[in-house]
């Protein structure tokens, strides 16, 4: 009977797992059931269990863990804290597993992270295919286009192939054919454009940030000075092209229109009579919401034009009123007759998609995801509901986060009681933030801290970073690249509460920890 080769059982299920990554969870979960399978019916179980007890650095990094189960000791909802180490228990799979084989070497990583760079790019392709309108699926938010997981997870996975390629287009490209240095190139091309098409703000500052950490540690090491200066008048010039677009972006924003409030138009060009809620400030594109209202007109005209009616619901869930009333202002029309004849058929689908300014519509515009923000952040100062509202939501989240922090500093919550504390502290605070949108921190670090104190937080940074060093690591290119875009992540969200986000960061963590060290 033929041997079985274990190592080739266990390389290809690693290549599985980093193919599914981006598509499917149930193929993920096949390529794992494989992995551990030909772990355990290894006839070197036995040795691999020994060698696992004496492995310092899987200790150190076990105690991830450890916290978690120390935690339920005074936790209250037992069920979710079992449920949340049900999930973040991967972390020791992948850690067992992949520490009691033989090290990868560069070109098996290099093979396996080719395979996963095709399935990141393959996903971005029909992502691409639903933003164009080739496959058609309707969705009224730019993120949804990422059908498989969550936009922000597709985002980590995008730069995880970016940095990858290039790491391996700077080392390998004396060894590497014509057709392989153009997929990798046109790879790295293609994904940075694609992150601006996802426009997700978390993937395209983890891009941005880990590029400038980068280039100031080749810099720095650098002795030429002439390199450090170009660096610095770059960088210098940025973040000054930077400041001036925002500040001519909010500018802009708070141009509002000058009006004779005393000598306002009583009456639309049918007769009817206008409202004028002098006292209402909001405006959209600098012009005033509330003036020249006649909601009569309003409401029988746009019902002609759409077959979503006036008191309806638009695709977003939001009142299809409240969006028309915004959009025909953002175009400076009025709210009667005229202005909803004004608008030509890609504005009805606008608003009808829940559209509430026109040039939110341009899918391409960095203005209008600036102009998006300001809205947000100057409603929040006006005292507005936060609500589905992603930036001043995460404000309400983490102004939520620190009272239950400072009332719990020293031992936190407990594993299972994150969610029992910001369902007290939002009674306790009167937080406007709609029930479905009352949620957890969505930063990592703040959810460690929250459930066990200042020291557990500690721990927790210690068993993640130590072992690092333990392994000679601290130089090697892929794990640090991983970790400065997860630690990333994790101040925007809470990426290892899901069962996806641990399993994204147990892989990489493990493979790239327990692999032979390229330099840097």
């Amino acid at each position: 009977m033929k041997k079985i080769n274990r190592f080739k059982i266990y390389y290809l299920s690693l290549i599985g797992i980093a193919i599914s990554l981006p598509f499917s969870s149930f193929l993920m979960s096949i390529s794992q059931i494989i992995l551990f399978l030909n772990w355990v019916f290894d006839k070197k179980i036995k040795e691999k269990l020994i060698i696992l007890k004496k492995n310092k650095t899987i200790k150190i990094a076990s105690i991830f863990i450890i916290v978690h189960i120390l935690g339920l000791i005074y936790t209250q909802d037992f069920e979710f804290a079992i449920k949340d180490i049900k999930i973040k228990i991967i972390f020791i799979f992948f850690l067992f597993i992949i520490s009691s084989y033989k090290k990868l070497n560069i070109f098996e990583l290099k093979k396996l992270l080719f395979f996963f760079s095709i399935a990141v790019t393959i996903s971005t392709f029909i992502s691409t295919a639903f933003f164009f309108d080739f496959i058609k699926n309707e969705f009224t938010d730019i993120r949804k286009i990422s059908t498989f997981i969550s936009h922000i997870r597709f985002s980590l996975l995008i730069n995880i192939s970016i940095f990858s390629c290039a790491y391996f287009i700077l080392f390998f490209k004396k060894k590497m054919k014509f057709l392989e240095k153009f997929f990798y190139s046109t790879n790295i091309i293609w994904n940075i454009i694609f992150l601006i098409i996802l426009q997700s703000l978390t993937g395209i500052f983890i891009f941005l940030m880990t590029s400038f950490l980068i280039i100031l540690y080749k810099i720095y090491n650098s002795k030429s000075l002439n390199l450090k200066l170009i660096f610095l008048i770059s960088i210098s010039f940025f973040f000054i092209l930077t400041f001036f677009f925002i500040k001519n972006s909010v500018e802009k924003f708070y141009k509002i229109e000058k009006i004779d409030i005393g000598n306002l138009e009583k009456k639309t060009e049918y007769s009817n009579f206008y409202k004028h809620y002098k006292c209402k400030k909001d405006f959209e594109n600098g012009n005033y919401i509330w003036l020249y209202f006649c909601e009569k007109e309003l409401k029988n005209t746009w019902n002609k034009k759409s077959n979503f009616i006036y008191d309806a619901l638009d695709k977003k869930g939001q009142k299809i009123k409240h969006t028309l009333i915004r959009y025909l202002t953002s175009k400076g029309l009025r709210k009667d007759k005229n202005g909803v004849n004004a608008l030509t058929k890609k504005d009805i689908s606008n608003i009808e998609n829940g559209i509430s300014n026109y040039i939110y519509a341009d899918k391409f515009s960095l203005y209008a995801k600036v102009h998006k923000i300001i809205w947000q952040i100057d409603n929040y100062k006006n005292d507005k509901n936060p609500s589905g509202h992603s930036i001043t939501q995460r404000i309400e989240f983490l102004k939520n986060s620190l009272k239950i922090i400072k009332k719990n500093f020293f031992i936190g919550v407990g594993t299972g009681d994150l969610k029992i504390a910001f369902e007290k502290e939002y009674e306790i605070s009167n937080t406007k933030l709609f029930k479905k949108f009352r949620l957890r921190a969505h930063n990592q670090f703040v959810s460690f801290f929250m459930a066990f104190g200042i020291l557990g937080f500690l721990i927790i940074l210690f068993s993640l970073i130590y072992p690092i060093f333990l392994q000679k690591k601290e130089k090697n290119f892929f794990i640090i690249i991983f970790l400065i875009i997860s630690f990333l992540s994790f101040l925007n969200e809470d990426t290892l509460e899901t069962r996806a986000g641990a399993t994204f960061f147990a892989y990489f963590y493990a493979l790239f920890l327990f692999q032979k060290r390229p330099k840097f």
